[in-house]
């Protein structure tokens, strides 16, 4: 199992099955992509395809413009 922390406000677990990866990501309240993430990334936003669930809370969701 492989962890990322951000910070003290979320961290990830990421496992290999098969051929592809599962996550499970905590983030507690005032954890944002762009402030605890995009240091790290350099990007202005998440460049990874992703599915999730939100098991307890909300979480709210911007994406890129695509023309």
């Amino acid at each position: 199992m492989r962890r990322a922390r951000f910070n003290d406000k979320g961290q990830v677990e990421l496992v290999s099955v098969g051929g592809g990866v599962v996550g499970r990501a905590t983030f507690q309240p005032g954890w944002k992509w762009s402030d605890h993430v995009k240091p790290i990334a350099g990007t202005d936003s998440c460049q990874a395809a992703h599915v999730g669930y939100v098991i307890s809370g909300r979480q709210r969701i911007r994406m890129d413009r695509r023309h």
